[in-house]
């Protein structure tokens, strides 16, 4: 936890996190409250507090309310705050791109953030089904080698996914569905884990494609569009209601995050 979050004295029993987080935003809504006190105290009783970098909720519906990283609110780049572009829609159950322009940037970029080359977490909550070849988020460099990404239904009912390996065309998993929380996770160089609703579908090791890393992204990742090198590509329409990044998680970590987060999901009844 940053120093940051020491300054902040809980009120009303609230978690330094959520207490900063309604300072931030304003919220007086009771049940987001609660929802967001209790992924605090579910994130501290399993361990990741200090993995996460950020973690987006998208409570409160509105533009202005989601921008905000819960690991860190304040309204700064440096605090991975998002900025929103295009026509997206901001919503009680998250925020969703439009398919066309829409995407927001989150500032982090994971090489000067210090996220670890072998060692890092992404993941996204989706509500929305949609067989697209579009990323939930993403980042790939101008020579196309190394790449940050989910695409959690390709045109052909394929997920792809990379993290700091080759871009996304690994080795596929079979996935008609594209709502519920995907995630990509690190903890050594030469395998990656692809994990759907809290089970590991796949590792990817050694010689296969995308399984070893060959350097970490350079580039601030965003959502709902692939930044490519600065340019956005790929512009998804699927409703997001989390976004998380942090450093690599053990099996039973991973399997007790996706246990928070749909917890929290089904106490503001958008679970799916």
């Amino acid at each position: 936890m940053s120093y940051y979050h020491h300054l902040i004295k809980s009120s009303a029993g609230y978690g330094a996190l959520t207490t900063a987080w309604i300072t931030a935003t304003g919220e007086t809504d009771t049940t987001i409250i609660s929802a967001l006190n209790t992924l605090e105290t579910d994130l501290t009783t399993y361990g990741l507090t200090s993995k996460m970098k950020a973690l987006y909720p998208m409570v409160g519906g509105t533009a202005a309310k989601h921008k905000f990283n819960f690991m860190d609110a304040r309204d700064l780049d440096a605090a991975y705050r998002l900025t929103f572009f295009g026509g997206g829609t901001h919503s009680l159950t998250g925020y969703q791109p439009n398919g066309v322009n829409a995407y927001a940037n989150t500032f982090f970029n994971p090489t000067t953030a210090g996220l670890g080359q072998n060692s890092a977490y992404y993941g996204a909550y989706s509500r929305t089904q949609s067989v697209s070849n579009s990323p939930f988020f993403g980042a790939r460099n101008a020579a196309d080698t190394i790449e940050v990404a989910i695409f959690p239904n390709y045109s052909t009912n394929q997920l792809f996914s990379a993290l700091n390996g080759a871009e996304s065309y690994t080795l596929p998993y079979t996935n008609t569905n594209s709502r519920g929380l995907f995630s990509v996770n690190r903890v050594i160089s030469t395998a990656k884990q692809d994990w759907v609703n809290g089970v590991k579908i796949q590792t990817l090791t050694g010689a296969q494609r995308g399984a070893t890393t060959v350097g970490n992204i350079n580039e601030y990742i965003t959502m709902g569009a692939l930044n490519w090198a600065g340019t956005r590509y790929y512009f998804s329409n699927r409703e997001l209601a989390l976004v998380f990044i942090s450093d690599g998680l053990t099996d039973t970590q991973a399997a007790n995050l996706y246990t928070a987060t749909q917890a929290f999901q089904t106490t503001l009844s958008r679970q799916v």
